[in-house]
């Protein structure tokens, strides 16, 4: 289906009207690696961003893809510390969410930026821990 829509010239960055959401957004967020590279290869824009300014790495991480996830970010079709409109990176909603530890793990070894602090002034640690996510505060680096 998606091929043919290409083959009949769609769009492949035409976002929702109201918010913004491209279609790369919404194969990231359900896991659909072969629809991910298929817009991919046809110039999908990884850096365009929705109304909360989140990124299909955004939307991958919360679907807890870890296979969307390394796509992307294999692909260099994500910015691993690219933030949203709450200044939360991939890896800081992978953690307030409950993502899938594989995720959080890739996240972290794409080098995702453990320094950044969000629009409260709150840092990985300190977000972990007020959503007692504890599991995901074992597995982050000292």
């Amino acid at each position: 289906m998606v091929l043919t829509m290409l083959q009949y010239g769609a769009d492949v960055n035409l976002p929702n009207l109201f918010t913004r959401i491209t279609p790369l957004m919404t194969a990231a967020y359900h896991g659909h690696g072969d629809i991910i590279r298929i817009l991919a290869r046809n110039d999908a824009d990884s850096t365009l961003k929705d109304i909360n300014s989140k990124t299909a790495l955004h939307y991958a991480v919360d679907g807890s893809h870890n296979d969307a996830v390394k796509m992307l970010l294999e692909g260099n079709w994500g910015d691993v510390n690219s933030v949203d409109s709450k200044g939360w990176t991939p890896l800081m909603r992978a953690v307030l969410m409950f993502a899938d530890l594989d995720v959080i793990k890739t996240l972290i070894s794409y080098g995702s930026d453990l320094s950044i602090k969000d629009k409260n002034g709150q840092n990985i640690w300190q977000l972990a821990h007020l959503s007692n996510n504890w599991k995901a505060l074992e597995i982050l680096p000292d």
